[in-house]
Parts: C-alpha cells; sequence; structure tokens
C-alpha cells in the first residue's frame, strides 16, 4: 500500500490501491531471487525488456511475500541493463497475478510452514509476462530509490509483529 499511496500514479491508485485500502484485494512483493542476494536490491537478474508499449519480463523470484490470493504483485526487475549507475537501472513493476506469464510455482516452507494467504511465501517464474509500460510506479529506474523507503518501514512492522507473537508466547508459558 505504502509503495501505491506515495509513488503510484491516479491510475494505480484508481485500479490497484483503491481496492486494496478497502480490503476487496490483497496484494504481494517480489524481489528476492535464488542467484541474487536479497539483501541487495541493486543486484537482480530479472529483465524487462521493452516491446512497443509494454515491457516483457523475464525472471525467476523466490519469497514473494503473501502470493496466495493475490490479486497484483509489486516486483523489482531491471529495466536497463546497460546502465553505468546500479542504483538506477532497476524499476518497480506492478503486473496482475492472472497475469499468463505469472507462474506460481509454489509456497516455499519457512521455519517449517508452507503458510497460505497473506501469510505465505511464493516462488514465481515471470516467462514473457507481458506488463504495460504504465504500470511502474513513479519512473523508469526508480526501483531502487522506493525499495529502500519502504524497507525501513516493513523491517519495522516485521519486528512489531514478532514482538507481539513473542509476547503472546510468553504470556501462555
Amino acid at each position: 500500500m505504502e509503495i501505491l499511496i506515495e509513488f503510484g500514479t491516479e491510475s494505480q491508485k484508481k485500479h490497484y490501491l483503491m481496492p486494496l485500502l478497502s480490503g476487496e484485494i490483497t496484494n504481494c512483493f517480489s524481489m528476492t531471487e535464488p542467484d541474487h542476494p536479497g539483501s541487495n536490491p541493486t543486484i537482480i537478474g530479472t529483465v524487462a525488456t521493452m516491446d512497443g508499449a509494454e515491457y516483457v519480463i523475464n525472471g525467476h523470484k523466490w519469497f514473494t511475500s503473501s502470493t496466495d490470493g493475490a490479486a497484483f504483485a509489486i516486483f523489482m526487475v531491471v529495466t536497463d541493463p546497460h546502465g553505468t549507475d546500479r542504483h538506477c537501472m532497476a524499476s518497480q513493476i506492478i503486473a496482475s497475478n492472472d497475469n499468463p506469464g505469472f507462474n506460481l510455482i509454489r509456497n516455499i516452507s519457512v521455519m517449517g510452514e508452507k503458510g497460505s494467504g497473506w501469510h505465505s511465501h511464493a516462488e514465481i517464474k515471470y516467462e514473457n509476462c507481458r506488463i504495460p509500460i504504465t504500470n511502474i510506479p513513479r519512473s523508469e529506474g526508480d526501483g531502487f530509490a522506493i525499495v529502500q523507503k519502504r524497507l525501513g518501514p516493513g523491517r519495522i512492522h516485521h519486528c512489531m509483529r514478532w514482538i507481539g507473537i513473542c509476547e503472546r508466547a510468553f504470556e501462555l508459558m
């Protein structure tokens, strides 16, 4: 939600954010790749190639948060593979999960549990996934800046959730 609130176009907000805010749909975020460290979003292998008014995306992601039942994904992709500034080579793109090139491979076990719904992490392959160029929040090359703005609060949310779980576990003991 935060990405669309701060960086989404009016059209993206209408089509994706408003149904998300009203609880009609959920979404997922896809950045980590099996062959590249998720700790460094400037090193990703998923590539978007321009074809007319669309990007054609090919890549492999895993630990994509909350994929089960999600209506769309926001994911990191290289849009300028020959750029000289690696902080401006990637963009975030919005893709509907019913896109024919969006292939949910499996839920990945985390701490022994595959999860479901929002409490899941999935392996996804983007195979000739065609996305309109209008599905980039903000503008091409801003993916790293957007993810940096979002990762800090996201980590705080995770910590708050785990503190709550630990407090409940102590109460049960």
